[in-house]
Formats: structure tokens, C-alpha cells, sequence
């Protein structure tokens, strides 16, 4: 399949997808994941743990989420990570999100940043990093590290400290606010 031809048909499944017609949206975004197309890949795993245009699978739509993970698609690297972490496979679910971070997934630096904070899994607690991957996961967009990213602040410096915190950085914070809409 030509790469224009593969586009236009992830293009087509797509507007299927807008309109609510998932059942037609799955057939193309399927045809797609089983020639290596890493999006249509994390799609099909969307549909199917869904049970959107297709019967839930959930047992199926992890395998199109690991695939689509081991190509290096950042959604899937997370959802699977995840996935890993709840089925008491920690250390793989966390190589996952791992690799999602480093790939800027937003919902995956605020995880980590949970983590750090926490002090959870095999990490050791770390405040500051912690501190670093809230804001680095808020700027990519990430709403709720915003929250997290002012009470850590406040914690660590009080409620003082975070206001001037909050004047002097308030362009930045702007920005990422208007993206995290």
C-alpha cells in the first residue's frame, strides 16, 4: 500500500471515527494495524477494549496496544505500561511509561511525576524531580499536573514562596494553561 494511499484510508477511517460510525472505522483502522500502521495499531486496541464498532475484547485490544507499543507509539506505550503495573507486572509497565515520558506523552511524565513524589514502586522519593516532571508534564499539556505541580510548591515552601513563584512565572503558566484547555 502506498504511504499516500495509507494515509488517505487512516484519513477515511478517522472521519468515520468523527461521525460515530465506529463499526466501518474499526474494518479500516483494522485492514491499517494489520499492515504496521502504529496509529491505526493503538486505535484498534481503543476500539476493542471499548467495545466501540466491534465487541469488547480486552484480551485483544492489549495485543494491538503491545504492538503498537513495541513500534514506539507513545499512547500505547502508556495504556500498556499501565496495563503491565495493574496485572502485577511492575517492572515492564514501568519501562513502558517510561519510554512514553522520554517521548514527552504528557499523561505519562505526570505519572512518573506521581511516582517520584510518592515515592512509589522501586523509586526512591524525589521532590525535586518530582517538582520538574509536573511542570514538564503540564507544559506538554497535561491539566492535572498543574494542582499537583502548586501543592508540591506550597509544601515544600509554603504558601508565600508559591505565590511569588506563581507572579514570576506566570507567562509560562499562561501558555501552558491556554494548551491544557
Amino acid at each position: 500500500m502506498s504511504k499516500q494511499k495509507f494515509n488517505s484510508k487512516y484519513e477515511q477511517a478517522c472521519d468515520l471515527y468523527d461521525m460515530e460510525n465506529y463499526k466501518d472505522a474499526y474494518k479500516i483502522f483494522f485492514e491499517l494495524a494489520k499492515v504496521g500502521n502504529i496509529d491505526a495499531q493503538n486505535v484498534v486496541g481503543n476500539l476493542l477494549i471499548l467495545g466501540m464498532g466491534v465487541e469488547e475484547n480486552k484480551t485483544e485490544g492489549y495485543f494491538w496496544y503491545k504492538k503498537a507499543a513495541y513500534s514506539g507509539h507513545p499512547e500505547a506505550l502508556y495504556i500498556y505500561g499501565t496495563y503491565c503495573i495493574d496485572n502485577k507486572n511492575e517492572k515492564e509497565g514501568l519501562s513502558y511509561i517510561e519510554k512514553a515520558a522520554e517521548l514527552e506523552y504528557p499523561t505519562a511524565v505526570y505519572y512518573l511525576a506521581v511516582i517520584y513524589d510518592q515515592g512509589l514502586y522501586e523509586y526512591k522519593q524525589n521532590r525535586k524531580l518530582a517538582f520538574d516532571m509536573y511542570k514538564k508534564a503540564f507544559k506538554l499539556g497535561e491539566k492535572i499536573a498543574y494542582r499537583a505541580l502548586l501543592n508540591l510548591y506550597k509544601e515544600e515552601n509554603g504558601s508565600f514562596k508559591m505565590a511569588i513563584y506563581l507572579l514570576k512565572n506566570l507567562s509560562w503558566i499562561r501558555v501552558a494553561l491556554a494548551k491544557a484547555k
